[in-house]
């Protein structure tokens, strides 16, 4: 995906995708003693992530409101992480860089936050608010 003339989106994600994809992958993400690398699984969903200031770039937002996937008429609270999107270089074109930006770009354009499919594993039925109680549009 050329960068040229693309408009970058933020890369946002709830902390029960973040606790998700660790326990996809309990030996990549997770270390021996039980720590989740949090660095880790958030490079892996495309954020930009500095090795000399970890955690720089990346903002914790606590109990902040989300729209469920399935019925967008519902919110729920939550933490949510987010960063800039990564990018690679991927050649030149008239003596510039060619950029490309992580493979999950067009579902943070579309979905802003992204969070898991299925939410009702990480929060009760009670938890969830009709938007129109939030004032959410």
């Amino acid at each position: 995906m050329n960068l040229e003339n693309r408009i970058i989106p933020n890369a946002m994600v709830t902390k029960e995708l973040v606790r998700e994809v660790a326990c996809s992958d309990p030996n990549k993400f997770i270390s021996e003693d039980g720590e989740m690398n949090l660095y880790k699984v958030l490079q892996y969903l495309g954020f930009k992530i500095s090795h000399n200031f970890y955690n720089k770039d990346i903002v914790f937002m606590k109990d902040i409101l989300v729209r469920t996937r399935d019925r967008p008429y519902m919110v729920y609270r939550t933490d949510v992480y987010k960063g800039h999107l990564s990018k690679k270089k991927v050649g030149r074109v008239n003596n510039k860089p060619l950029y490309e930006y992580h493979k999950l770009y067009d579902w943070y354009d579309v979905e802003t936050i992204l969070q898991p499919t299925d939410i009702s594993k990480y929060v009760i039925e009670e938890e969830l608010i009709n938007i129109t109680e939030v004032g959410f549009y």
